[in-house]
């Protein structure tokens, strides 16, 4: 019972865990709609769709994006939408999430122009090259080496290359160990990217070009030191179908045609990459300078203008900004008890627009809570007089009993004249009648 009761208290506390996790969806939400990240025509954007860990917790980087170009990156912890305080861990989010969205583009491009040379395809035709270089050496060159046993210039030829073939053989064959291993590490942080890891994969993709660039060169003094061993050949006194046959033996194998494919690659990509790594640290200080002002920018944005649970509570107004809208309105403006703090209000209030406007954010949301105080202050208060409503029915009412009692007292006062008005009316109808 007791093994039961832990069990399913850790399957609670692991669910309690996965459900505070937010998504990419809110993490956006968060920099775009929540807080005030965003200059006017900015967008934001997570690319890849993936988190960054950093000491074992994780955090997705929303990338702020104007027109063609990323002009900011707002990192958001996983757990709980929040930026994290650290600000060394921040430049460390920033570096690594600046990476990924510049690699990210990279990678597909080289991927559509079959330029991507970290894949099990380079690695397996690197390993066929180092298995077709020792067979080079081990069986074509020794055929032509003991063809050639009275020319010992020739011979002191192809023992070098035999040499080099055995160098050749080696480096194809770590080649193809290395361009595995870092595919593999490639693919692991592009899906589950660490700031640790960052530079462990640079040393990974720097090691591959290099050994790339080394193993070209052997190719190239192999070629020439080839094409020497067929001239040499060609001038010796054997049969023309032996020279023919040797010189076919000494040619370089099919195989090192992989190389130069890779090597060509590799010169684009090599460059390519050591910019998009390049670009991340020298941006990195950079970019979380402008995060540090986007985070003032918005905390000052939320006091004059987001919503503000005091302003609700004491006068059912949603923010600072509408509460003044109200108070400094045409109609309203005069009316108020407190018109020295009206007067304080609208210097407060214009100081604080004023700064912000000019991205003197800290000024700005310290005006922004005189201004606060200014207006609370007035709204308690209330208007300097309170003007009953009029109500219309009410004067229609009065004017129609008005008008009424007008009638009885005109009636009352000339009943005499009217009496004998219609008196004589009377008698005026009888005479005529008879």
């Amino acid at each position: 019972m007791k093994r039961h009761f832990l069990l399913v208290f850790c399957i609670l506390l692991s669910a309690q865990f996965s459900f505070a996790a937010i998504s990419s969806q809110e993490a956006l939400d968060f920099a775009s709609k929540t807080n005030n990240f965003l200059l006017q025509g900015e967008s934001a954007e997570i690319s890849p769709n993936v988190k960054i860990s950093s000491q074992s917790k994780a955090y997705w980087a929303v990338a702020i994006t104007g027109g063609d170009s990323l002009t900011g990156l707002v990192p958001v912890s996983a757990d709980s939408a929040a930026i994290p305080d650290s600000k060394t861990l921040r430049k460390d989010l920033i570096k690594t999430g600046y990476f990924l969205y510049n690699f990210d583009n990279l990678k597909k491009n080289a991927v559509q122009q079959d330029q991507w040379i970290f894949n099990s395809l380079n690695s397996k035709r690197m390993n066929d090259l180092a298995l077709r270089l020792q067979s080079e050496a081990s069986l074509d060159l020794s055929t032509v080496e003991a063809e050639l046993k009275d020319s010992p210039a020739l011979l002191t030829l192809i023992t070098k290359i035999k040499s080099g073939l055995g160098e050749m053989n080696k480096g194809a064959a770590q080649l193809s160990r290395d361009i595995s291993d870092a595919g593999a590490y490639e693919n692991s942080f592009y899906n589950n990217p660490d700031t640790a890891a960052l530079d462990t994969l640079k040393a990974k993709f720097d090691n591959v070009f290099s050994e790339i660039e080394e193993l070209d060169a052997k190719k190239t003094v192999y070629v020439l030191d080839s094409d020497k061993l067929k001239q040499g050949i060609a001038q010796t006194s054997l049969p023309i179908e032996t020279k023919k046959s040797l010189g076919s033996l000494a040619s370089p194998p099919a195989e090192l045609a992989y190389l130069s494919a890779i090597s060509t690659a590799s010169t684009n990509l090599n460059e390519s990459i050591s910019n998009a790594f390049d670009d991340s640290i020298a941006h990195s200080q950079t970019l979380a300078d402008n995060l540090e002002t986007r985070i003032k920018r918005n905390s000052s944005y939320q006091v004059m203008y987001g919503q503000d649970n005091a302003i609700i509570d004491k006068t059912g107004y949603q923010s600072l900004s509408d509460l003044i809208i109200y108070i400094l309105a045409e109609e309203n403006a005069d009316e108020w008890q407190n018109s020295e703090q009206v007067s304080l209000l609208r210097e407060n209030w214009q100081k604080a627009t004023a700064y912000f406007k000019n991205g003197n954010f800290e000024t700005a949301s310290s005006f922004a809570e005189k201004a606060k105080k200014n207006a609370l202050a007035i709204y308690t208060d209330g208007f300097a007089e309170q003007k009953p409503a009029i109500n219309t029915d009410l004067l229609i009412t009065a004017a129609v009993l008005i008008i009424a009692v007008l009638i009885i007292i005109v009636i009352l006062r000339n009943r005499g004249k009217l009496a004998s008005l219609v008196s004589v009316n009377n008698e005026g109808e009888k005479n005529d009648f008879q």
